[in-house]
């Protein structure tokens, strides 16, 4: 739902936290924000890698094309601090610190998620993901006792199921997102209800939303289970949450995994596997390795079984770390995952990207300034790059280590724009030093492999850049049309 204040300046968007406000919501009056339709994007994609994301003009060559609809996928869960931060208000805030996210070639899926019971997408978060052609959930959930008597009213008879089935779509399909993640954390059974009707409500809820919306998806979290109802993670696809799968776009696995249960997950998957979800905790609470950036020890077990992944609250990031150190880390911890993701990028042309992120210390339009004063706002994020920096990175000591000799060949900087809050700089790394060993030829040009798209007539075409020695500021980039080589 929104919120109106009078001040246009600071409409929001908020969760519905009570059940009686569900039964009452009605479209009419609910205001409604223009959200982006979600965009197309490659029907074909390519594994990313751990080494140099530049090479020499001789080496250069194209990535092996995958098929996406045959490859394993990646879902982000996004929970930070609790949900609608400043990432709640329409038009944005003045603080560029707030959390931004600009991988998506990575990702497939996003889920917005808060513990309030109907937790639905704020329009930046919609409007991002859908710009990058990544579909975005919103979350239903109930928990403990108070969760009990929600779920015993909701299931008390097929009425109510229906109502509350259609209170969900209409409020999906009002606000432009995509589906729900169900999260069910309480008991379902004796007093509560008939587990078997929460089965019902599930299968009805993908089927309305498959008719409402045939690109959306519902996802069933593995908390209770469908033979006695009972809330017992299972932290696997097994006999006793295989029904809520069958009646599913797919399942999110609980956290407490050992490799054993992801070998059995794979074998009980049968034709499904990419819509099992393992699930990634970055905060590592009892979890495998302990997440943090450690997280992609977890994500090879998924991947050597074939089934997709699930990352929990990767915006620790940015919660247990200084701001200022954000960005260094940002691009070192999904430097780490990006050899397990499946980079996806845009398929139809012109294409056009300022490379904004969605925040800056300053707003541009046309190379000028046009106002001084930071800003965040991700309904203003352009097309982010398919990879991230290739700047040699460590972490020690609880900190980010670089060396300032050796840059990487791309990274964000907010000292300049052309439209937005920041450009992309592009760099020769130095011929000294671990990064340029990989980078150094005959000639002195690299290049770096920025975006790929699609063209019906051209197979595949990555762009690249080419960089002499030094470092330029790239504050635009726009492809009117392609031709294939002949």
């Amino acid at each position: 739902m929104t919120e109106d204040t009078g001040d246009h300046s600071v409409y929001q968007c908020l969760p519905i936290s009570k059940l009686e406000d569900v039964w009452v919501w009605e479209n009419e009056h609910a205001r409604k924000w223009p959200s982006m339709p979600l965009q197309p994007s490659t029907d074909h994609c390519y594994q990313g890698t751990a080494t140099s994301c530049h090479v020499s003009c001789e080496k250069w060559k194209l990535s092996p094309r995958l098929d996406r609809n045959t490859s394993p996928k990646t879902l982000l869960c996004h929970d930070m601090k609790g949900g609608y931060i400043g990432d709640r208000f329409v038009n944005g805030t003045k603080n560029c610190d707030e959390y931004r996210f600009y991988h998506w070639a990575g990702i497939d899926i996003f889920v917005y998620f808060s513990h309030h019971l109907v937790t639905i997408p704020p329009l930046m978060w919609i409007n991002a993901a859908h710009l990058h052609g990544v579909k975005i959930l919103g979350t239903f959930i109930t928990e403990w006792e108070s969760g009990q008597e929600i779920c015993k009213e909701i299931l008390k008879n097929h009425d109510n199921i229906e109502k509350f089935v259609k209170k969900l779509v209409d409020i999906a399909d009002h606000y432009g997102f995509d589906g729900w993640l169900l999260n069910i954390e309480n008991k379902v059974c004796e007093e509560v209800g008939n587990v078997q009707d929460l089965v019902l409500f599930v299968d009805l809820l993908k089927n309305e939303m498959h008719r409402a919306n045939p690109d959306s998806l519902i996802i069933w979290y593995d908390s209770v289970t469908s033979t006695n109802g009972q809330l017992k993670w299972q932290n696997e696809l097994n006999s006793n949450n295989s029904t809520f799968f069958d009646h599913s776009d797919g399942i999110f696995l609980n956290y407490s995994w050992k490799e054993e249960n992801i070998k059995t997950s794979q074998l009980n998957s049968q034709d499904r596997p990419h819509d099992v979800y393992v699930g990634i905790d970055v905060f590592g609470r009892n979890f495998y390795e302990g997440g943090g950036f450690n997280t992609h020890k977890a994500l090879e077990v998924a991947r050597k079984y074939g089934l997709s992944i699930a990352i929990f609250a990767p915006g620790w990031v940015h919660e247990n770390h200084c701001p200022k150190d954000f960005t260094l880390l940002e691009y070192y911890f999904w430097n780490t995952l990006r050899p397990h993701l499946f980079l996806h990028g845009p398929n139809k042309l012109p294409f056009q990207t300022s490379f904004c992120q969605g925040a800056g210390l300053k707003k541009y339009h046309l190379g000028k300034v046009i106002s001084s004063i930071p800003w965040f706002n991700l309904t203003l994020q352009q097309y982010q790059p398919s990879t991230g920096s290739c700047r040699h990175l460590h972490f020690e000591a609880n900190c980010v280590k670089t060396s300032l000799l050796e840059p990487g060949c791309m990274e964000t900087s907010m000292s300049d724009a052309f439209n937005g809050g920041n450009s992309l700089m592009l760099s020769k790394p130095h011929s000294s030093g671990t990064a340029s060993k990989n980078v150094m030829s005959s000639k002195n040009y690299v290049i770096h492999r920025d975006y790929f798209v699609s063209h019906p007539n051209v197979t595949i075409v990555e762009i690249g850049a080419l960089v002499h020695l030094g470092s330029v500021l790239l504050g635009f980039l726009g492809i009117q049309e392609l031709k294939p080589r002949n």
